[in-house]
């Protein structure tokens, strides 16, 4: 059974389920309003359609990441991405029929088509994703750190990965020795990023067939990037500059000019509803100026719609906003979760001193924060920066800088137009679930997640100190 899910999880075998799926579904539309698939003159318009449906079926998914790792999403993610998947399918589909004269047949058909792609797609991801949890799940999982405190915070992020892993241990690597008796019964090995000598245990991992995770250091999330080349006989990985060459800026620049005017026609009828409804619900001005730092450092004013009362850090000075946060209006709070107020932006977009896609811009007075404890924070200054990103698709309003910051990173070293095209599309999920651009968190408290009994015997008592200075601190 392993090895058939390993295999309906091949990329190739995903596709051809998809497109199976979703000629099904044009099959049973059809039938359904009594119509035939075979007969004349509609037999090659169809055929043609189902292969103009296959393909807006592959790119859909291709662009919210759903050929990759997709088995592994929470359930939840992966239906909300399955769901906007389908209907962009579904909309390229229609339109290109129109365009090419296919849709030789009643709307009701084209409604019966789109409803039954989505619900036989989705249903069959969720299947898959059950399947997989339910064989490959509760992977015993042991979490390798340079210090306790450091394997506590990874394997706290590891618990919320629910039916995946099962985190049965922490350890110090100090405390670990050949021939690492602690990670024989283990199936996942997480390397948190401060561990130093990772190559023995790596290799040991290897050996023993064991899966190895390692959250990555910045100098090694620097080399993902690189392009290999051969001295000699030496091997050597260049590593690029954090900026975009002039055809990448060319092309970015053409993306963003096209994607926000495009994006301004389309919301218009928001501007105008927004702009009756901030000053209605409370006082002050419509929209909210406040300069940041852009590429290179360079300050501008970023535009948003007003979503706190005026002068809100008049007697705190600068500050996050938090999940209650009693500064934010009611209307504010609808317009953050669906990130409503970052629409004036797209001037910023035109202007130039943005980008559709980049690391979101900061207030001076925290970069200088940041980059007292993130040297590399200053790395994201070689972009300018983005009214979304791939920090704000893959990371919540409350996560750390540092975890962040890997992302923006990440970002730079991969760029390409298509992944702009992907963090734009995957955007309207973060809109759909609204949670991920909430205020920040109180920490979590590490209690409840992991027992106290779980651990090594030579990290118990740093743990331990670590659970009650937490608790102690709520």
């Amino acid at each position: 059974m392993t090895r058939i899910l390993r295999f309906l999880g091949y990329r190739p075998i995903v596709m051809l389920f998809d497109v199976a799926g979703a000629a099904l579904a044009l099959v049973l539309a059809l039938a359904i309003d009594g119509q035939q698939v075979g007969r004349a003159p509609g037999l090659i318009g169809h055929r043609t359609l189902l292969l103009v449906s296959s393909a807006a079926v592959i790119v859909a998914f291709q662009l919210l990441d759903l050929y990759s790792n997709w088995l592994r999403c929470s359930r939840s993610h992966l239906g909300y991405c399955a769901i906007v998947a389908s209907i962009m399918a579904s909309g390229i589909t229609v339109a290109a029929g129109f365009l090419l004269g296919l849709l030789d047949m009643p709307r009701s058909v084209l409604l019966w088509y789109a409803s039954l792609q989505m619900l036989l797609i989705t249903a069959y991801r969720l299947l898959g994703s059950t399947a997989y949890r339910h064989w490959f799940g509760g992977r015993k999982t042991v979490v390798i750190g340079e210090t306790a405190e450091s394997a506590l915070k990874v394997a706290e992020e590891f618990t919320t990965e629910r039916g995946l892993y099962a985190v049965q241990r922490c350890a110090v690597r100090s405390d670990l020795n050949w021939p690492f008796a602690e990670l024989e019964q283990a199936t996942t090995v997480v390397l948190a990023d401060d561990v130093k000598q990772k190559e023995q245990l790596i290799l040991h991992c290897f050996r023993k067939n064991k899966e190895v995770l390692i959250v990555p250091t910045i100098s090694e999330l620097t080399s993902h990037g690189a392009d290999v080349r051969g001295m000699q006989d030496l091997l050597v990985f260049a590593l690029r500059p954090h900026n975009f060459g002039p055809a990448e800026s060319l092309v970015k620049r053409g993306f963003d000019l096209a994607g926000a005017a495009f994006l301004l026609i389309l919301t218009l009828p928001v501007f105008v509803m927004l702009m009756i409804l901030i000053p209605a619900t409370s006082k002050g001005p419509i929209f909210f100026r406040q300069e940041r730092l852009g590429r290179d450092r360079r300050r501008f004013h970023i535009l948003k719609f007003r979503t706190m009362v005026p002068n809100a850090e008049r007697s705190t000075g600068p500050v996050l906003a938090t999940e209650r946060d009693p500064r934010i209006t009611r209307l504010g709070h609808v317009l953050r979760a669906t990130r409503l107020d970052e629409l004036p932006q797209l001037w910023n977009v035109l202007r130039g001193e943005m980008s559709l896609v980049g690391p979101r811009p900061e207030r001076q007075f925290f970069v200088h924060q940041y980059e007292k404890i993130l040297p590399a924070y200053s790395l994201r200054h070689a972009v300018k920066p983005g009214l979304t990103g791939l920090a704000q698709i893959k990371s919540n309003y409350s996560s750390s800088p540092e975890r962040k910051l890997y992302f923006d990173l990440l970002y730079i070293y991969r760029h390409s137009l298509i992944l702009d095209l992907k963090v734009v599309i995957q955007t309207i999920i973060v809109v759909l679930r609204g949670p991920q651009s909430m205020g920040v968190k109180r920490e979590k408290v590490s209690q409840g997640y992991i027992r106290r009994d779980t651990v090594l015997p030579g990290v118990k008592y740093g743990l331990d100190q670590v659970i009650e200075n937490r608790h102690n601190s709520r």
